[in-house]
């Protein structure tokens, strides 16, 4: 009975995350005295802000993806890739590296949101999966941290303060007050 209910919860709830197509639904707030359009629901036909955006489907979402994945010229993927297993090496790269690969990421996310190019929905399927075998199962991700974790054999979190790691958490936990 419990799975049962479980099972209708988690369908309802699909059901409304699967109904809200904007970036913030303020549908249901009594406050709320405009609601968003729905990412896919507007497109840019001709003149500047067209041409902006062809430019950034075209040449900047492809580019940047290709700089971030590329084992040569950048290596926050790579970094995910030693992490998960999947390819050896030392970490490479800024701290924040995970950060940018995450940017990127939300980059080609809100690019496929607009356009459902398969590429796209190919490339973040991808990263997913390796972004989720680097992941701990306790929920922990910091390639960095895990990578020296793997070579050392310590579970050592947190220990150095000036890492990007540290500062991430002190912005969470002051965002929280």
């Amino acid at each position: 009975m419990n799975r049962l209910i479980l099972m209708i919860v988690a369908v309802l709830m699909m059901q409304t995350a699967l109904s809200q197509n904007s970036l913030v639904n303020t549908s249901q707030s009594p406050h709320a005295k405009l609601n968003s359009v729905g990412m896919s629901d507007v497109k840019w036909t001709k003149g500047f802000w067209a041409e902006r955006f062809a430019v950034c489907r075209d040449a900047m979402v492809p580019q940047l993806w290709a700089t971030y994945t590329s084992d040569t010229i950048c290596y926050s993927f790579k970094n995910f890739k030693v992490a998960a297993g999947i390819d050896t090496g030392r970490f490479r790269g800024p701290s924040f590296h995970d950060g940018d690969f995450y940017k990127t990421l939300e980059a080609v996310a809100a690019m496929y949101a607009s356009t459902k190019d398969k590429k796209l929905d190919g490339w973040m399927d991808h990263a997913i999966a390796v972004i989720g075998k680097a992941q701990k199962s306790d929920g922990y991700i910091y390639t960095k941290n895990i990578i020296e974790q793997k070579r050392s054999g310590k579970e050592k979190m947190f220990d150095d303060q000036l890492s990007f790691e540290a500062y991430c958490c002190l912005c969470a936990s002051c965002s929280n007050r």
